[in-house]
Formats: structure tokens, sequence, C-alpha cells
């Protein structure tokens, strides 16, 4: 989706912790997503970069049952077209 949508990736950590997190920053001219699991707390999320500053989604990602987990990335994926 991101890719389709022009965005790219500026940064990611490559480094994860003992617990699996991850951070990847997208860009696409002066828009920027940035994705993040944090491992230990079992919760992604996605923040956008708006007036100068992140903003983070109401939407979550919790390590849950696969159709739930499933039911919280379509709901995502939904708030972040928005910001596309």
């Amino acid at each position: 989706m991101l890719e389709k949508a022009g965005f790219h990736i500026e940064s990611e950590n490559l480094e994860l912790d003992h617990y699996g997190s991850i951070r990847t920053v997208f860009v696409s001219g002066k828009k920027r997503i940035l994705l993040e699991w944090q491992g230990e707390k079992g919760l992604g999320y996605v923040e956008v970069w708006e007036k100068e500053e992140w903003k983070r989604l109401s939407s979550k990602i919790p390590e849950s049952k696969e159709l739930e987990f499933k039911k919280a990335i379509e709901n995502l994926c939904e708030e972040v077209k928005g910001y596309l």
C-alpha cells in the first residue's frame, strides 16, 4: 500500500531487541509514516508526520488471535489510507 502511494523506506531499525521490536519510517515528499512494533508489549502502531510533529493514529495492533489481528490490521490500513 505504501509503495503504491509513492513511499519508500527512509530509515529502519534492523537491530531487533530480544523482544523482536522493530521501527521503520517511510517517506513520500513531505509525508512520513512511522511503523513500530513493540515486542515487549506485544503492540504495533502507526504515527504520521503532521504539523511538524508525530501524531499517533488511534488504531493499534495487539498481539492476539489471528482473526483479531487481521481485523486490527484492516482497521489500521483504513486509517492510514486517510493520511495518504
